[in-house]
């Protein structure tokens, strides 16, 4: 049955049923951040930071730092490709396990194709909204010739667009979990699977991001809080600005490694833990979906019945 009960148990379940996986996909994910942070620091500053050296100069920011950021760019999407869809077998195709449901294959280039498919059918719709209520406000505003009035409408439009941009995100969001069990790409499935449970999808969803706002938000501002602090006593000034920068890149430069790897590993925990039930809250909400509409086979649903016992 696809209710919020049932999602958010598949969901935090995964977890509990798959501690080694998630271990196995926070030490990756941690290794990469490690191996391209080291690269960064050693592109910015000439020593890989093993020790705390306040002399060096991170605001170099040459050509190999641009490298080291393009390079980190294409890991880290393929990585995020790779672990989106370790989630999502863990849920849809528990029996896959192997090393902790990860592959780089078929089903990750097609995911990345899709999200590029997606970003711009999205960048569009956004586009053709704003477009739209533009059009509406200069009418409205040259009809009534009153500012106030199209100023009002304006707030209300972009409001009312902000709405409907969420409802097609929750509407969709079955699609890259859909995809992966059906092994194509299946925007107009995905779309008649969510069909009357928006609302069902949008508290999951809901419950699941609130916290890891929070938690995101607190972790942010122990690491950046200074910089942070630094960029809204600036008031937009851009000397001040790019100091802050200059400061906040010669802290780093001077952490140190021990406490540098602490706190990539500590962000890599929380960016995984969050992956894992982003990715899951959507796998589960498709699982249940998909059990509902009577699309999987007797064995997938006694497989299903188990994972959300």
């Amino acid at each position: 049955m696809a209710n919020i009960d049932t999602i958010l148990s598949g969901t935090f379940g995964i977890l509990a049923r798959r501690p080694g996986s998630v271990a196995i996909w926070t030490a990756t994910y941690s290794v990469a951040s490690l191996a391209l942070g080291f690269a960064m620091v050693f592109a910015m500053t000439g020593t890989v930071g093993l020790t705390p050296d306040p002399m060096t100069n991170p605001a170099a920011f040459g050509g190999g730092a641009i490298l080291i950021m393009v390079v980190s760019y294409i890991v880290f999407l393929l990585l995020g490709m790779v672990i989106m869809n370790a989630v999502f077998r863990a849920v849809l195709m528990p029996d896959e396990q192997g090393f902790a449901s990860m592959r780089l294959g078929w089903d990750e280039l097609r995911a990345l194709g899709l999200l590029f498919l997606y970003l711009i059918g999205f960048t569009i719709l956004v586009f053709i909204g704003e477009l739209v209520v533009l059009l509406l406000v200069g009418l409205v505003g040259f009809a009534a010739g009153s500012p106030m009035a199209a100023g009002l409408l304006g707030i209300l439009g972009f409001l009312a667009l902000m709405g409907f941009l969420v409802w097609v995100q929750v509407r969709l969001s079955p699609l890259f979990p859909l995809s992966l069990y059906r092994q194509r790409i299946s925007i107009d499935g995905a779309w008649a699977l969510s069909r009357g449970r928006f609302w069902i999808l949008f508290a999951a969803y809901l419950i699941v991001l609130v916290p890891l706002l929070v938690v995101g938000m607190a972790l942010g501002w122990w690491v950046m809080g200074g910089y942070f602090a630094e960029i809204a006593a600036a008031q937009g000034d851009p000397a001040l600005i790019q100091a802050a920068a200059q400061n906040f890149a010669a802290q780093q430069a001077a952490m140190g490694a021990p406490l540098r790897i602490f706190v990539t590993l500590v962000m890599a925990l929380f960016t995984m833990i969050g992956a894992t039930l982003w990715f899951g809250v959507a796998a589960s909400a498709t699982r249940a979906l998909l059990d509902a509409s009577s699309e999987v086979s007797e064995t997938e649903v006694y497989r299903s019945a188990a994972i959300f016992e």
